[in-house]
């Protein structure tokens, strides 16, 4: 039975190239000149997807195309990326605490202090991770063992810290 072996690339739509084709590659963590498997193609475009969505993304799409080519006995995989729009934060919800203490959070992730620490989290403002994980720090007493975890409403894309 003849082994195909994969080569990847990195198509992507306008506004996609913000990422450079390394990170890319790297991002999908797939093995280059590995032999072909579907599964290892899936896995690959789930990690671009995630990788995507950490960098406020969280509508992109990634589509891998596969073209054989006979005569080399190479795949090609071609992965089309449109990125969509980029999330902005919203409401910052809080959740686990008492309403006082709730509000203080809130407040220090509003305040002056967490602003020129690039900390602050503002409805409206562009999601970033980093921003999310230094806003976040000082909130957990330091412990930043699971920071943030994002989550997207149907309606439109919002990073809720829990």
């Amino acid at each position: 039975m003849y082994k195909w072996t994969c080569a990847l690339e990195f198509i992507s739509s306008p506004g996609a190239e913000r990422f450079p084709y390394a990170r890319l590659l790297q991002a999908s963590t797939y093995v280059s000149q590995e032999p072909y498997s579907s599964i290892d193609i899936q896995k690959a475009r789930d990690a671009l997807i995630k990788f995507l969505q950490r960098n406020g993304f969280f509508e992109a799409q990634v589509q891998p195309q596969i073209q054989p080519d006979k005569t080399k006995g190479l795949v090609n995989v071609d992965f089309r990326i449109t990125l969509n729009r980029k999330a902005k934060f919203g409401d910052v919800v809080i959740t686990g605490t008492p309403p006082d203490e709730t509000e203080h959070l809130k407040d220090i992730l509003h305040s002056l202090r967490a602003r020129m620490r690039m900390a602050a989290v503002r409805s409206g403002k562009t999601y970033s991770l980093r921003t999310l994980q230094r806003a976040v720090g000082p909130v957990l007493g330091g412990n930043q063992q699971d920071p943030a975890r994002a989550s997207r409403s149907n309606s439109a894309s919002q990073a809720t810290c829990l």
